[in-house]
């Protein structure tokens, strides 16, 4: 039984007590063994650190096995990033591919994640596809599991999902590798969240539905907690935790069975980013709890990390990292048609509509003779057509000028003006990136460029509307309705020449982050590996806060929540399974 006698009583209470106190221990492990005798606080059979999607499924699949379970969470709101997001999931052979009667083959999906994720190591015909045996068998744990646990989380009330579609066309959603000749089913994985009444519910609406699912089950949630160490048997296993409560009072957790962490990326922890990202990284959509915490406490224990540098990549309102901590989101698809992005030469460097991941990617090229990336920063240029039609769809602002952020010229010259002024007050936040002397000229050749482009209906520089992805996601919401303007080109509707005639617009964008996926390494069964390959006994992960198979691609909207999701139910599933080790290990 719980001892709330040595709790903050208000920290036991959803939404009680004030803010975190203490910080980290830097990741110490503590021994417990018959000598020590050490004092609980909390008794538990299953302890889960974070309660975004992958804690609260494994919190809920181990009730459902029926362990007792304890959700601690270090932040004031539950859900962590996953309350944020749109919380759209992929899953390959879901309910709604099956009842069409579609065949989402294992081994060709795998064929995909593979060839997307590693393409200098996918080897087709390969029995693993050219990769190491633990990375297959991770992406392989990813396709066995998925579609399951959307069936029997659905079938517990933890939340509701159907297939996603584009809403201006009805069209399932496509993969953002849609065209790779590996991917056989590039629509339909996707599945959106709704509510009992059928209305997109988004991911608030999923981390509620599965907090009431989880009290429910009479599993105990605690809020503004953070964890700080791992407690560990004379042999070595995860029996417990220390953690650090909103009054700053540390609290001992006996987790009997073991402790999964779902505690998210480090994406708020600077020197992490500094340590481990290869390229600069100006801002994140992530909430601030996401310092990564799981990386010294599972250190602490051996555990080996991986992926350290793999993110997902998302460009963001340059302006926006200097206002919020968190910016409220990334630029997904750079809305518009009479719109493109030039870097500081003026000149286009990137088809504008590829998926947010792959576009960053890209622009992190690196110029080995300047020692530097031309296209670090892009200037999204748009003109009055796109400010209206498109007015409100981020980064674009409801009025035209509403937001700060937003660079206004009557003419291309004078935007160019305007855009080098910009980056004059900003310059301590960029290393000092200025414009190239030729910008104005080049812009104005650029924008001929593209109108002609636009006219044909056909980008020959970078493929813009070649694609399912290009066409569907960047017109995924509808264009404004009662404007002067006509929708979209016939031709190709992610082209539209810019107007003749000012004002244009320009929005200073800049790589960020969604999360990082880097952390302690699992195998298949969740299980945290140490620098031998060997399982740490008692102790699992799931989510962002482990070193994520993807690697460094996005396979499609909401991969990241639907991985999460799954390997969240793995972990619970298999902390669950260590009864009997539970009893042993508490004599040692």
């Amino acid at each position: 039984m719980t001892d709330e006698k040595n709790l903050s009583r208000r920290s036991l209470l959803l939404g009680g007590g004030a803010g975190l106190a203490a910080a980290s221990l830097g990741g110490c492990a503590t021994t417990s063994d018959a000598s020590t005798q050490r004092s609980w606080d909390i008794e538990t059979d299953v302890l889960v650190c974070g309660s975004g999607a992958a804690g609260g499924t494994a919190a809920l699949y181990a009730a459902k096995a029926g362990a007792r379970v304890t959700v601690i969470e270090k932040g004031s709101a539950w859900g962590g990033t996953t309350a944020k997001s749109g919380c759209h999931i992929w899953i390959p052979n879901n309910f709604e591919l099956r009842s069409r009667g579609v065949d989402d083959d294992r081994r060709a999906c795998l064929q995909y994640m593979a060839q997307y994720s590693y393409p200098h190591l996918f080897q087709p015909e390969h029995p693993q596809l050219g990769l190491d045996t633990n990375t297959f068998e991770l992406l392989a744990a990813f396709y066995d599991n998925g579609a399951s646990m959307v069936d029997e989380m659905m079938a517990w009330k933890a939340f509701r999902f159907r297939a996603a579609k584009i809403w201006t066309n009805g069209k399932y959603t496509p993969d953002y590798f849609d065209h790779s000749p590996w991917n056989q089913v590039p629509r339909g994985r996707g599945l959106e969240p709704i509510d009992s009444d059928g209305r997109f519910a988004a991911g608030k609406g999923v981390v509620d539905t599965m907090r009431q699912a989880l009290l429910a089950e009479g599993c105990t949630l605690v809020m503004r907690h953070r964890a700080e160490q791992l407690v560990l048997d004379g042999a070595g296993a995860v029996i417990g935790l220390l953690a650090r409560n909103d009054d700053g009072q540390e609290v001992a957790i006996r987790a009997q069975r073991g402790v999964v962490f779902a505690t998210g990326c480090y994406s708020h922890n600077q020197e992490y980013l500094r340590q481990y990202q290869m390229d600069p990284v100006f801002g994140t959509c992530a909430v601030p709890t996401n310092e990564g915490d799981f990386i010294p406490i599972a250190g602490a224990v051996g555990a080996q990390l991986a992926n350290m540098a793999g993110a997902w990549r998302g460009q963001v309102v340059l302006e926006d990292t200097l206002r919020y901590k968190a910016v409220p989101a990334v630029v997904y698809w750079p809305p518009g048609d009479s719109m493109l992005l030039v870097d500081r030469s003026g000149k286009r460097c990137v088809n504008e509509k590829r998926g947010y991941n792959d576009r960053v990617r890209q622009l992190y090229n690196f110029d080995a003779s300047a020692a530097g990336y031309p296209h670090l920063l892009t200037f999204m240029v748009y003109d009055q057509r796109t400010a209206d039609l498109r007015a409100g769809n981020h980064p674009i602002p409801p009025l035209p000028e509403a937001a700060p952020y937003v660079i206004v010229g009557d003419t291309l010259e004078q935007l160019s003006q305007r855009i080098q002024e910009r980056l004059a007050t900003l310059a301590s936040h960029t290393g000092g990136i200025e414009l190239e002397d030729a910008f104005s000229d080049q812009l104005q050749a650029t924008v001929e460029r593209f109108n002609n482009m636009a006219r044909a209906g056909v980008d020959t520089d970078f493929g813009r509307g070649n694609y399912r992805e290009d066409q569907d996601w960047s017109n995924y919401t509808p264009p404004k309705q009662g404007t002067q303007w006509e929708p979209q080109s016939e031709l190709n509707a992610t082209l539209y020449p810019l107007q003749a005639k000012g004002p244009y617009y320009a929005i200073i964008l800049a790589p960020g982050l969604l999360g990082t996926n880097g952390g302690p390494k699992v195998n298949a069964q969740a299980e945290v590996l140490d620098y031998q390959n060997k399982p740490i006994s008692g102790l699992y992960a799931a989510g962002n806060c482990m070193a994520h198979p993807a690697a460094n691609a996005y396979w499609a909207a909401g991969a990241t929540i639907g991985s999460a999701l799954t390997f969240g139910k793995i972990a619970g599933q298999q902390v669950a399974l260590r009864q009997s080790m539970g009893a042993q290990e508490e004599t040692l």
